[in-house]
């Protein structure tokens, strides 16, 4: 709903989508699934994150985010559940987002720089019922974890 000079309007009233369908599955649709869906840019140039494919094509992505999903689902969350990401900046935290949108879950992106006490009350506050982490990330060339 969104109120322009006092009248209230509503856009596309009714409808539904899966952002995760579109982004994905439609772009293999329409003959897109080998070409190169997610790119990560590493800190320094040749950089190389042993863990971490370089590039994902949007097939895939879409068998990480649908394992993800399934994942999410077989732990019970369901549609309109929400989900905390805490995550660095990398390429599975886009898995992370579409799996949610996938499920119809909402998501929440919950920044890294604060206390733990800080955290953990945003993650509970936001009734999050699940939180997607990772153990250590690469950053430069320290594995942190």
């Amino acid at each position: 709903m969104w109120w322009l000079g006092g009248a209230t309007t509503y856009r596309f009233k009714g409808s539904t989508t899966n952002i995760a369908y579109n982004a994905l599955d439609k772009q293999i649709e329409l003959g897109r699934g080998d070409q190169i869906a997610l790119l990560a840019e590493r800190n320094d140039v040749g950089e190389v994150a042993p863990h971490q494919p370089a590039s994902y094509t949007y097939s895939e992505l879409r068998d990480e985010v649908n394992q993800l999903a399934n994942a999410l689902s077989a732990q019970g969350v369901k549609q309109g559940d929400r989900v905390a990401i805490f995550m660095a900046h990398v390429p599975e935290t886009t898995v992370a987002m579409l799996a949610c949108a996938r499920i119809g879950a909402v998501h929440c992106v919950v920044f890294g720089g604060f206390s733990v006490e800080a955290l953990a009350s945003r993650i509970v506050d936001s009734g999050a019922v699940a939180v997607i982490t990772q153990v250590g990330w690469w950053s430069c060339v320290i594995l942190l974890a």
